[in-house]
């Protein structure tokens, strides 16, 4: 038995393609997670829901209607 350690094999890129390093970031990058974004779109309607409540039967902002 040898006493050197196996290194371990990379995997190249396709050509054209530079490799990048192992703690390099990717260039898309999420700002919310699919949770936030859940939340965020429940929120959004929601709100509008509220908006066309109150445009349309929560009261009278209509100036012109008797």
């Amino acid at each position: 038995m040898s006493g050197k350690p196996v290194p371990k094999r990379a995997a190249t890129a396709p050509k054209g393609r530079p490799t990048r390093s192992r703690n390099a970031r990717s260039a898309r990058h999420r700002v919310f997670g699919s949770t936030a974004q859940w939340i965020a779109v429940t929120i959004a309607l929601i709100l509008a829901f509220v908006i066309l409540v109150l445009v349309t039967d929560g009261g009278n902002f209509n100036p012109f209607s008797s």
